[in-house]
């Protein structure tokens, strides 16, 4: 899906195109990497998700960054344009790397999947010409995930009927990680060190699964949203 970049004040294909203004707010490594092969850039992806790299690689161009001019910095993205789709993804900060202890926040989420989040908070799929807000089927970024009450609300039913998993997982401090499109979510436990992911189809707590290999999955799964197949047909519990 073409990406109009008219859009943006500022769209740069390699490092030495990015100005000082901007330079400011991206991680010497990232600049570094930028304007290579994707695999390049998202290392960590290509390191930990296989599969998810491929499917970035065989689907979308190489990464672009545009920004716009906010109230007083600019609001950067990696931008990749693909054939139906296209893929985003917002740049940490510098003081990310140094002030924040990005492993131990995200020690709840499989292994491999923690790679989405280091270059990037996230990497999000959509039809538009700019990221969104929020997105179904990826996973979010960190500030977009639902606790289980949260998520209960959103869907517009009472906490209780998530007792059953809170009862068989045996903590209340469960995340709702991924929502679909087509009623599957993915599910956590924050206090839990097992990195464990849990499918839920439908919105029914008690018919819950345990993912057996959830690095594998999530690279598979990942891969198989980017490559724009239908998400309603994947086989969660395969």
């Amino acid at each position: 899906m073409a990406i109009d970049f008219s859009e943006y004040e500022l769209v740069c294909r390699r490092a030495d195109e990015v100005p000082d203004t901007l330079r400011k707010q991206l991680a010497p490594f990232v600049l570094e990497r930028f304007g290579g092969p994707t695999e390049e850039l998202f290392s960590e992806v290509a390191a930990r998700l296989p599969q998810t790299m491929a499917a970035l690689k065989s689907c979308y161009a190489a990464p672009v960054l545009c920004a716009k001019r906010g109230m007083r910095n600019w609001v950067p993205s990696f931008a990749l344009e693909g054939r139906e789709h296209n893929v985003f993804g917002d740049p940490r900060l510098p003081t990310f790397y140094t002030l924040y202890d990005f492993e131990a926040d995200l020690a709840f989420l499989p292994q491999a999947a923690t790679a989405l989040y280091y270059v990037t908070d996230a990497l999000q799929m959509t039809q538009k010409s700019y990221p969104e807000f929020a997105w179904p089927d990826m996973p979010p970024n960190q500030s977009g995930r639902n606790d289980i009450g949260e998520y209960c609300r959103l869907r517009s039913f009472p906490r209780k009927a998530a007792a059953p998993l809170i009862k068989a997982l045996g903590s209340p401090h469960i995340d709702v990680w991924v929502y679909g499109s087509q009623g599957d979510a993915l599910c956590t436990v924050l206090t839990s060190s097992t990195r464990q992911l849990y499918h839920v189809k439908d919105d029914r707590f008690a018919d819950f699964f345990e993912i057996p290999d959830p690095d594998a999955f999530i690279d598979r799964y990942c891969a198989y949203v980017l490559a724009g197949n239908d998400v309603g047909a994947f086989d969660f519990r395969a």
